[in-house]
C-alpha cells in the first residue's frame, strides 16, 4: 500500500466513513511530510514523536523497507488543527443536552487561549526534521480518540454500575492490563466511591483537549453523575466536587494506545507489520 492509500485507510477506516460526530474534524490529523505514491513496508507507531523518533526512525531505514512514522499527538502544523478540532465539542456537548449559547461562550473563550499558547509555537521544527531525513510522517489525533471514545461508550451502557467495578473493567483492557503490568499506571477513582453508582457517565477522551470546568455544572443539570477523561487539574477536581460528579482518571497513555490500536487493525488486516515505539502499547485485534 503507498502512502496516501494508508493514511485514507487510518483516517477514514475501512468503509470510509467512521460515523461518528468527529468526521471531518481531521485538522489534527494527516501526513504531515512524504511522498503519496511511496510503498510502505511497516508503520513505526508512537504516541509521542519527537526529533528522537524521526532519528531512530532513519537509523531503521533499509533499502528494502519504505517505513512510515506515525504519531498519536500531533505535531507540526496539525498541533495547531486543534484549534478546528475542538469546535467538535460543540456537537459533542449539545447532544448531552447542553445549551447551545453556554457552549459557545466557554468554547470561544478556550479558542482564545489556544491560539495565544500556538502562535508562540515552532510549528515547523518536526516537518522540517522529516525533510531533512527524508523521513515519511503521519499524525493521527481525533481519529483515533474517537475509537477509543466510542470502545468505551459501548462497553458501559449500562448506568447501573458501581465506580469500582468501572474502573474494574477499564483495567483489564488489554492496552491498560500492559500498562499496569510493565509502568504500574492504572484508572482510577479521584472523587466517589468503589460502592457508588456511576450514573450517567461522560467519556472525554476525544475533542482535541480537555473539557473545561465551567461546564461541569451544566453536565450535572443534564444528568451526567460520572466524568472520565485522561487529564484532570485541580482545579476541575474540585469543580466536580462541587457539582457533586463522580471523577475516574484514565489512563491516558493506555487509552490513547486503545485508539491507536482500533485504527491500526485496518492496515494490520492488509499485512503492514507495525512496530511500537515512544510509549504505544500495540495490541492486534484482528
Amino acid at each position: 500500500m503507498n502512502l496516501a492509500e494508508i493514511s485514507t485507510l487510518l483516517l477514514h477506516g475501512e468503509s470510509g466513513h467512521r460515523n461518528s460526530f468527529t468526521d471531518g474534524y481531521f485538522f489534527d490529523s494527516g501526513i504531515l511530510y512524504g511522498n503519496l505514491d511511496a510503498e510502505i513496508s511497516r508503520i513505526i507507531c508512537g504516541i509521542d514523536v519527537g526529533a528522537e523518533e524521526i532519528i531512530t526512525t532513519d537509523r531503521f531505514k533499509t533499502n528494502a523497507c519504505s517505513d512510515l512514522l506515525l504519531s498519536h499527538h500531533p505535531e507540526g502544523r496539525f498541533a495547531r488543527g486543534i484549534l478546528n478540532v475542538i469546535d467538535c465539542q460543540r456537537t459533542l456537548l449539545l447532544s448531552m443536552g447542553l445549551q447551545q449559547k453556554k457552549i459557545d461562550a466557554v468554547i470561544d473563550k478556550l479558542k482564545t487561549e489556544l491560539i495565544a499558547h500556538y502562535n508562540s509555537c515552532n510549528l515547523l521544527r518536526i516537518e522540517s526534521f522529516c525533510e531533512m531525513l527524508e523521513t515519511q510522517m503521519m499524525c493521527l489525533h481525533t481519529p483515533a480518540d474517537t475509537l477509543a471514545k466510542e470502545y468505551l461508550d459501548s462497553l458501559f451502557e449500562n448506568h447501573d454500575l458501581t465506580l469500582g467495578s468501572i474502573i474494574s473493567r477499564i483495567n483489564l483492557i488489554p492496552e491498560c492490563k500492559i500498562s499496569e503490568k510493565f509502568c504500574g499506571t492504572k484508572s482510577e477513582i479521584l472523587f466517589g466511591s468503589g460502592d457508588d453508582k456511576a450514573g450517567k457517565i461522560f467519556f472525554m477522551v476525544t475533542g482535541g483537549t480537555s473539557l473545561p470546568n465551567e461546564l461541569y455544572e451544566n453536565l450535572s443539570d443534564s444528568g451526567v453523575e460520572t466524568i472520565a477523561a485522561q487529564y484532570f487539574s485541580n482545579s476541575d477536581i474540585e469543580t466536580a466536587k462541587k457539582c457533586g460528579i463522580n471523577v475516574i482518571s484514565l489512563d491516558h497513555i493506555a487509552i490513547d494506545s486503545l485508539g491507536m490500536n482500533l485504527a491500526l487493525d485496518a492496515v494490520r488486516r492488509k499485512g503492514i507489520p507495525i512496530i511500537p515505539i515512544s510509549g504505544f502499547i500495540s495490541v492486534d485485534r484482528t
